[in-house]
């Protein structure tokens, strides 16, 4: 797959995410960290802070997509959590699909954070997951 882990497509109103990773897991942390590169600067996130992922669910794997980045973004939201790094696996069991990990970074501070943009949400209009010999690719669209 490509080297690259994330970028931005055109879109007239919102944020369009295309993200790739050689697995599932891969592909779904490229996709927080470029959405939490919409937020702020990640070079400026340190990796401070861990924490837990246990049993995040889904349906599919789309509705499983929508929730993890959905918790990505209510960490910062309401506890002010910057997490653009993870290590997830995703499980099946019972005919539902799980992440299990951790999600890494550490608390907003407005010394050395800047917000670039704020999400409003994430949205299941335009998501795509895609799989290819080499990988797989997402893309996902954010109400700003």
């Amino acid at each position: 797959m490509t080297e690259k882990k994330y970028r931005m497509l055109k879109h007239t109103s919102d944020a369009y995410l295309e993200a790739f990773g050689t697995t599932l897991p891969e592909v779904f942390s490229h996709a927080s960290k470029g959405m939490m590169a919409i937020i702020t600067d990640i070079r400026k996130v340190r990796e401070e802070t861990t924490i837990p992922v246990t049993s995040l669910t889904g349906y599919d794997i789309n509705s499983l997509l929508y929730n993890w980045l959905e918790y990505i973004l209510l960490s910062f939201e309401v506890d002010k959590l910057l997490l653009p790094y993870s290590n997830i696996e995703i499980l099946e069991s019972k005919g539902r699909l799980a992440i299990n990990g951790t999600a890494i970074g550490e608390r907003f501070d407005p010394l050395r954070h800047v917000i670039k943009r704020q999400i409003k949400g994430v949205t299941y209009h335009g998501m795509e997951i895609s799989s290819f010999r080499q990988g797989y690719r997402i893309r996902v669209l954010f109400d700003l």
